[in-house]
């Protein structure tokens, strides 16, 4: 079985348009990876991103591009727990029309990630 390095969910864009991957951790350890001059970007999830940036508000980065793409978030749920996947999507569902999924957002990310965008 061929492992994978540790890097964001992007490791294969990055990978397409010729980069040299630089394996880390997290989010910040690739922000220190920049910082300190061992790469030159690190390609993440909106979330990531928006979590640093809101521990860190002056952190020395910036962000250069935005993706079109954005891939949805999953709760993978064992096959066959249709009575689980039926009562995630309700409290998803019920949270999102009473706007507690949007003030979530706000408070932890900055922005309203609930919905796309």
């Amino acid at each position: 079985m061929r492992r994978r390095p540790k890097t964001s969910n992007w490791n294969q864009t990055a990978q397409e348009n010729g980069a040299n991957i630089v394996s880390v951790n997290d989010f910040a350890q690739a922000v220190d990876a920049i910082t300190s001059g061992r790469a030159d970007v690190t390609l993440n999830d909106k979330l990531a991103v928006l979590d640093y940036l809101k521990q860190k508000p002056d952190a020395d980065v910036q962000i250069a591009a935005k993706s079109e793409i954005s891939p949805a978030a999953a709760f993978p749920i064992r096959k066959g727990e249709d009575d689980l996947v039926k009562a995630l999507n309700d409290a998803l569902a019920k949270l999102q029309e009473d706007g507690t999924l949007k003030k979530l957002s706000v408070k932890y990310f900055g922005e309203d990630v609930s919905v796309k965008q």
